[in-house]
């Protein structure tokens, strides 16, 4: 995460309220399941950076970002993500599924994602909600376009948080 980025999920911390949280499962689009990093050269037609490659695979990626944005906002270290290794309590359970996640260098990125919050004990879904973010890349390079992506996330997270405390605050 940029700093950036971690100076707006901190000004974001939502509540002091430590819950436990399984997060998972997180899908994301098939084009996306590569090394390499994927943009748009217009809307039908995917590019892909032959040497711009992700450190590791963008869905463990994207699980520990919002994973690590998630244990921030909610003051919480009692997280779990999918797949369940261990028997942990959980709470509530947040899956998520991206649509779209993709845009053009220099212009603007999409995360388009349909999110659910579960509570555990009763496996009703609490909310179903779709985020649809637009984050500029700014420049025409793929630091800004992965900065673009981090910001994106951040702003779900915020979403996330937001419905979570809702929930809380009611119960």
């Amino acid at each position: 995460m940029d700093k950036e980025t971690r100076s707006e999920v901190k000004s974001a911390k939502v509540k002091n309220t430590p819950i436990a949280l399984g997060i998972g499962p997180v899908e994301i689009p098939e084009y996306l399941c590569r090394p390499q990093i994927v943009t748009m050269l217009d809307d039908s037609v995917i590019q892909i950076a032959e040497f711009d490659r992700w450190a590791e695979p963008l869905k463990s990626n994207i699980l520990r970002v919002i994973t690590e944005n998630l244990s921030y906002l909610l003051n919480t270290n009692q997280i779990t993500t999918f797949p369940w290794k261990n028997s942990l309590p959980k709470e509530y359970q947040i899956g998520i599924k991206l649509l779209r996640f993709d845009g053009k260098l220099g212009n603007d990125l999409f995360l388009n994602t349909l999110w659910r919050i579960v509570d555990s004990k009763t496996t009703k879904s609490l909310v179903i909600e779709r985020s649809e973010i637009r984050e500029p890349t700014k420049l025409s390079d793929y630091k800004s376009f992965v900065n673009a992506q981090n910001r994106a996330l951040a702003t779900l997270c915020k979403e996330i948080a937001v419905a979570l405390n809702t929930i809380i605050e009611t119960r």
